[in-house]
């Protein structure tokens, strides 16, 4: 049986490697007396790739009795086997695996199957699939499964098991006929074998390309099809080459797709229609279709959308008399909708985008009047009062300011906010004991939020030395124990495939696993098991449903709660590199946080890379600064290369901006962009230069990553 580490937290490496060894050494009965030199000699056998080293060091221990009842000492047997070539035996481990353990049976099928692909058996490795299939754990493996057969079976005599594989499959077509490339390798060996293609896998294939030239030749096989797609299909097919932006060839393919679909499908698929032709700057002809009643009788779309979109496109074309007049239309017949809330949110961001605040604070003021109590209405209060306050008029901005305060707002940081500048302004008109009363309260309330921390460094003379926690009693400071039951069970699986080197499906399992509703005993014991094992990804998703109200607000102490939400990933490297390029560890961490929560392989919409999502230039750049030879772009998901890289580059920012604000700005937009705003905006405040910055996005970053550094730093700081 495994001793979970749930139970041992002191087992923390700052190796992965090492951790997943000493667990090995914990679930298989060793004396902790024991512990530590075996668990070096394994972790230095590990990282230096020395496989043949570590096998007879683990068949020794097996052979004394050791190991021989942990499971997991078997799975990294069987994998060092594989790696080393030794196949036969590596088989033999995961056989016998399968059979002695069946609470990872499923797992053992997994190590199975990537053994038999590796070792050219494709038969075998189809056999070890359906056995996961078996499990009911089949949908943590999918993805997974359907990546391998994509990527494995491409002769003809391997295509030939994989669609008598798939076969067997087709009252499940959800399982791998999903994978565009899946149902395309099964149609073309059916019709090389002359054999009828099932509907269910020719209507799969056609719901989902992954590119134009997929769509185009989906749509010619469906249109062999004798039964057609109903009208959920279309809709999720359209939905699909409009996330590709495969705006041209929707804009034609779309209208032929509309015979015999419901109503309110017809209306999804005349958005989805109006904003390609939005996209591809159609105004002129959309207006016109609208007038002709095109989208009336082909679409079925309300009145009060088309009104909508007329609204976006006169925009678009510029003619503001005839964008009025439709918005007045939207107010006196629909007055409540979303269409009506929406264009007003979206002609009042428009018209400060193009720095016309005086035209803005006209739609503002009728966003307000109708959608008060609205996140929309949230929005207009700051910006009218954002807006007066740079004119100096300091009784109108509080009274915006007010209105958006007991309108009622929800998100704490958005709260602080108001708040913080509702102190500010009565520090403007000059009076001290008023200021000194709010920015307490805002301390006392948000204390962990940018504005909480930015009326610390900016308003210290008028904030209390002691911050006036709100004293209450939190269930993660003394977290319950979870009893055995399934929950348990289903934890401890993902703890060992986890320890076992796949922490994707691990955490995965655990994201399954952990909902809003669950018992808080689940909730901290998947906390813990994320966070020993570095999936801080996945960890983050927790900390936002179940812990970052609490956080707002609760002391920063030596809790782990803390440590959940603000981790210290390639610790050793982030402060090595940070010290090389003269900046704080922890703004790199920040940075980190905030740019890719800890993914060292993620790609951002614009082509940013790993962990400190660097743009492949940038990145190219940097390292001929510092004389780093990069292979190539897929080097920048490499996390000691990447921290490397980012720190150097901040290193170069900080010396031309020395604020934390400035240094994120310049990260995020570009330091030439930086260097315009702090020209545009010379004599501001450092709170009212954040607000002024023009970019929603780099505006709300730069909060983030001032909050992020001022936690990092309080809360480890404190403990060295």
């Amino acid at each position: 049986m495994i001793f979970s580490v749930l139970d041992h937290s002191a087992l923390r490496r700052n190796s992965f490697l090492g951790l997943l060894l000493s667990f090995v050494i914990c679930s298989s009965g060793l004396l902790h007396a024991n512990e530590s030199e075996d668990a070096k000699r394994w972790r230095d056998f590990m990282q230096q790739g020395s496989h043949a080293q570590l096998i007879q060091d683990l068949k020794e221990n097996i052979k004394k009795g050791l190991l021989d009842q942990s499971p997991l000492a078997q799975i990294i047997l069987g994998k060092s086997l594989s790696a080393t070539g030794e196949y036969a035996e590596a088989e033999k481990v995961f056989l016998n695996g399968f059979q002695t353990d069946p609470n990872h049976r499923d797992y053992w099928a997994l190590q199975q199957v990537r053994l038999y692909l590796t070792w050219k058996k494709h038969d075998k490795a189809l056999g070890a699939i359906e056995k996961i299939l078996e499990s009911p754990r089949r949908s943590l493996y999918l993805p997974t499964l359907r990546l391998m057969l994509k990527n494995h079976f491409n002769s003809p005599s391997e295509l030939n098991l994989l669609y008598s594989f798939l076969e067997k499959t087709l009252d499940q077509p959800d399982w791998f006929f999903e994978e565009y490339d899946l149902a395309e390798k099964f149609i073309k060996v059916a019709e090389r074998k002359k054999v009828a293609v099932p509907f269910e896998v020719t209507v799969k294939l056609w719901m989902n390309p992954d590119t134009l030239k997929d769509a185009e030749a989906s749509d010619q096989k469906i249109k062999g099809e004798q039964q057609k797609p109903s009208g959920a299909m279309v809709v999720s097919r359209m939905k699909t080459i409009s996330r590709l932006r495969l705006d041209m060839y929707l804009i034609k393919h779309l209208p032929t797709r509309l015979n015999g679909l419901s109503k309110s499908e017809r209306a999804k698929l005349g958005e989805i229609y109006a904003a390609a032709m939005h996209r591809e700057r159609f105004y002129t002809k959309t207006l016109k279709l609208m007038k002709q009643g095109y989208f009336t009788e082909n679409f079925s779309m309300p009145e009060d959308r088309q009104l909508y979109w007329q609204a976006r496109m006169w925009r678009k074309k510029k003619d503001e008399g005839s964008m009025a007049k439709v918005v007045e239309q939207i107010s006196k017949k629909y007055p409540s909708s979303d269409a009506h809330e929406d264009i007003l949110l979206e002609v009042s961001r428009a018209y400060k985008g193009n720095n016309n605040d005086e035209v803005a604070e006209i739609w503002w003021k009728k966003l307000l009047k109708n959608f008060p109590k609205k996140r929309s209405g949230e929005i207009a209060a700051w910006e009218l009062a954002w807006y007066h306050y740079q004119q100096k008029n300091w009784k109108t901005s509080l009274k915006y300011i007010n209105d958006g305060l007991r309108n009622g707002i929800n998100n704490p940081e958005v709260a602080a906010k108001f708040v913080y500048w509702q102190g500010k302004l009565a520090v403007q008109e000059k009076k001290q004991e008023r200021a000194q009363r709010i920015f307490n309260n805002l301390l006392s309330w948000y204390p962990n939020t940018f504005y909480g921390m930015l009326a610390q460094r900016t308003m210290s003379s008028l904030v209390p030395k002691k911050i006036p926690y709100k004293q209450k009693d939190y269930w993660h400071d003394n977290p319950p124990e979870l009893q055995a039951n399934e929950e348990k069970t289903e934890l401890e699986f993902a703890e060992f495939v986890m320890a076992a080197g796949d922490g994707n499906i691990g955490a995965k399992h655990i994201r399954n696993l952990v909902d809003l509703k669950s018992p808080k005993e689940l909730i901290w014991k998947s906390s813990l098991v994320l966070d020993e094992y570095g999936e801080y990804r996945s960890l983050q998703t927790i900390v936002v449903n179940h812990y970052l109200g609490d956080l707002k607000r609760i002391p920063i102490k030596d809790q782990q709660v803390w440590t959940f939400a603000y981790p210290r990933p390639y610790w050793l490297d982030v402060q090595n590199f940070s010290k090389n390029a003269g900046i704080d560890p922890y703004l790199a961490l920040a940075i980190m946080r905030e740019e890719s929560l800890y993914q060292a392989d993620v790609v951002s919409p614009a082509s940013a890379r790993g962990l400190m999502q660097l743009m492949p230039y940038t990145g190219k750049r940097v390292a001929k600064i510092i004389g780093l030879k990069l292979k190539d772009e897929k080097d920048l998901f490499n996390p000691k290369i990447n921290i490397q890289l980012g720190t150097s580059y901040l290193g170069q920012i900080s010396k031309r901006f020395g604020e934390v604000i400035q240094i994120a700005g310049s990260y995020n937009a570009g330091p030439g962009r930086m260097k315009e705003w702090l020209k545009r905006f010379p004599d501001r405040d450092l709170d009212e230069f954040v607000e002024s910055i023009p970019y929603i996005e780099t505006r709300n970053y730069v909060k983030r990553v001032f909050r992020t550094h001022q936690l990092y730093k309080a809360i480890y700081e404190a403990r060295t």
